[in-house]
């Protein structure tokens, strides 16, 4: 892979389901890049879907072309699960050998190809390290050292660095750096707001995509979307028409379509000018997160 290479998630009219119940529909998502994060209330479902937790009963997700519903990117993705559970006796070592030799390597190629990722990942310290004694993001840390598959093009990193503090956070976000310079990486964060060390994962990445449960509300350049404004993701019901009016005349910018959209805020204004459109056009408004303030 050179550094100009870029890989691909697209999802069309998906629908997926988790434990049997729907979680999004209709979702659509197109972005390209070597370092994408996608955020916002679809993206666990978008993660679900990749690790099979979760299944595409309609429409499809596809990651560099393969179809995520079949399985077929199995293999050219390499997946680091939230929440892996590693055997707590066996050595971060030979984790990642067992994960390396489902590919069809033998033992000793897997051996090797498992010690040579951990030290391009500067890992080395944890080879010898039993699993059940990690530290959470040492955890996410073998997690991705076990998903850089040596016949993969795509690592795929499910909300690395989520409920982490910043010190551990960097931790994993160095690791996910190295990986950057051997794989495509496509990452999920389940936090936008500034306070969260998740806003690092967002502007290291060339392209950011927001989702809602049916649509991709921003797509682009992170820093467009986190650097010097005051940003919102809103969630509306009711009566979304005259809401729209109501702050576009007030100076808000509005981006995406109802119900969920992302709102810029004018200058030296508040969050206070949602919530009276909200009442002036009996409009609910269900959610505004900040994104950046």
């Amino acid at each position: 892979m050179t550094e100009l290479d870029a890989v691909s998630i697209e999802a069309d009219s998906a629908r997926i389901d988790v434990d049997g119940a729907a979680v999004c529909e209709r979702l659509a998502l197109r972005a390209k890049g070597r370092r994408i994060v996608i955020a916002g209330t679809a993206s666990a479902a978008i993660a679900a879907a990749v690790s099979a937790r979760g299944r595409v009963v309609a429409g499809s997700i596809r990651i560099d072309g393969k179809d995520v519903a079949s399985g077929e990117h199995f293999g050219h993705v390499g997946i680091a699960a939230l929440g892996l559970l590693l055997p707590p006796r066996d050595s971060v070592l030979a984790c990642v050998t067992v994960s390396f030799r489902l590919t069809g390597l033998t033992r000793v190629d897997a051996s090797d190809a498992a010690h040579a990722v951990l030290a391009d990942l500067g890992l080395g310290g944890l080879e010898k390290r039993k699993a059940a004694s990690l530290s959470l993001p040492e955890r996410r840390a073998a997690g991705i050292a076990r998903a850089m598959l040596p016949s993969a093009r795509v690592l795929f990193a499910e909300a690395p660095l989520a409920g982490l503090e910043t010190t551990a956070a960097r931790f994993v976000l160095g690791v996910l750096g190295q990986a950057c310079s051997r794989r495509a990486v496509i990452a999920t964060a389940m936090r936008t707001d500034p306070a969260s060390p998740e806003r690092e994962l967002l502007l290291g990445a060339d392209c950011a995509a927001l989702v809602s449960q049916q649509a991709t509300t921003w797509i682009g350049e992170p820093r467009e979307l986190l650097e010097g404004a005051r940003l919102f993701t809103i969630a509306l019901r009711g009566n979304e028409s005259s809401f729209l009016e109501r702050i576009v005349a007030a100076g808000v910018q509005v981006r995406g379509q109802p119900p969920h959209m992302i709102v810029r805020l004018a200058e030296g204004s508040s969050t206070r000018v949602l919530l009276d459109a909200a009442r002036d056009s009996d409009t609910t408004l269900l959610e505004a997160v900040a994104i950046w303030e």
